[in-house]
């Protein structure tokens, strides 16, 4: 079986959606899927690849790197990013990333001392794919945020749009991806691990998606940055995981050192029992502890170690 990008981590993602000259029907047809009946954004005929880093508007400003940033030839222009692991106040970094994709436009330089800007920028809409849930966001795969009239609900400005996309709220087997954004999201987090396209034989843009992610494609050069990028991945979880594997065993063979302690003042089967809870606790307290100085919230750390996120709200 042909080995295939897995667009999970950040240098496949780019290699499939954003090589210029090779990705473009790829990156216009899941823009398409995802509007595929909104009357502004569906039907888009091309894309143009722009530069992805930006430097401030003055001095000291903080540069910023796009995973993908393109405009239509409908007159908008998209940030498409992936975010391959958990980030403390993600929506607010999503913002921000998006805000300086509209600021940008607004800047038109320096006439003498005076700064000159122009207000009538192109729409900007924002894709973000989400490997781990994201807090604030409501609980299914795709939600989609606009400006609006909370009284009515009615649109505003079509300028400010975002779509979300959680991955882990997508549970749709293949047989069950009928709407054409669903058959994308399917690929997306699958196609890495299951080693194949889905849908080849619905639709021309599938086999294409399957010839362009073949990694015996690539060249020498993006196989090696690939190949790394998935090295270190996989290393970052297996630290994690084994981090919670050391800290439960670590737990228990102290609270059967506390259990025997105390079983021989009040009781050997309920100081054991005892001991192994209070030692497993506290070592859970540790890993919970040190996660958290890792930047991860209770949530994460929760998904991480399998517990409920009260449970981690009621140790710490």
């Amino acid at each position: 079986m042909e080995e295939l990008l897995d667009p999970k981590y950040d240098t496949g993602f780019k290699l499939i959606f954003g090589r210029e000259d090779v990705s473009e029907d790829i990156l216009r047809e899941f823009l398409n899927s995802l509007f595929e009946n909104d009357p502004e954004l569906s039907d888009i005929k091309s894309v143009v690849y722009m530069n992805t880093e930006k430097t401030g508007n003055y001095s000291g400003a903080k540069g910023i790197r796009y995973d993908i940033l393109c405009e239509t030839g409908s007159g908008h222009r998209f940030i498409v990013e992936m975010q391959k692991s958990w980030q403390r106040y993600f929506l607010k970094r999503a913002e921000y990333y998006y805000a300086r994709a509209v600021s940008e436009q607004g800047y038109r330089g320096k006439n003498g001392d005076a700064i000159e800007w122009d207000y009538n920028f192109v729409p900007v809409v924002g894709v973000y794919i989400c490997q781990s849930r994201i807090k604030g966001l409501p609980e299914k795969a795709i939600t989609r945020c606009r400006l609006v009239d909370e009284e009515n609900m009615q649109p505003i400005d079509s300028s400010l749009r975002f779509v979300y996309i959680q991955l882990p709220f997508f549970e749709m087997e293949e047989a069950e991806c009928k709407n054409y954004s669903d058959q994308w999201i399917y690929n997306i987090k699958n196609m890495g691990s299951k080693q194949s396209v889905a849908f080849k034989s619905h639709r021309d843009i599938f086999r294409r998606l399957a010839e362009i992610g073949k990694v015996s494609m690539l060249s020498p050069e993006e196989r090696r940055s690939y190949e790394a990028d998935v090295k270190n991945a996989r290393d970052y979880r297996n630290e994690l995981e084994g981090a919670r594997i050391e800290g439960h065993e670590q737990g228990l063979e102290e609270g059967r050192a506390e259990g025997r302690a105390e079983g021989r003042a009040e009781g050997r089967a309920e100081g054991r029992a005892e001991g192994r809870a209070e030692g497993a606790l506290q070592k859970l307290r540790e890993i919970v502890k040190n996660l958290r100085s890792k930047g991860l919230d209770n949530i994460s750390i929760a998904e991480l170690l399998g517990e409920s996120d009260d449970f981690i709200a009621s140790i710490i």
